[in-house]
């Protein structure tokens, strides 16, 4: 999957950038990591907040 995003991210952002400015490109980018920073706060609270099985 990471690989797929290093390889995809560069061209998607070079195409953005080439219609609507460097700028507009990277801007773009804040919503995309705002969603994904506010799932992994949710996943660690939901982990933290689970009990935890013993094997014993």
């Amino acid at each position: 999957m990471s690989l797929v995003g290093f390889l995809l991210t560069p061209p998607i952002i070079g195409s953005v950038a080439e219609l609507f400015g460097l700028r507009a490109a990277l801007g773009g980018l804040l919503l995309p990591i705002f969603i994904v920073a506010i799932a992994v706060a949710f996943t660690l609270a939901r982990r933290q907040s689970a009990p935890v099985a013993s094997a014993a």
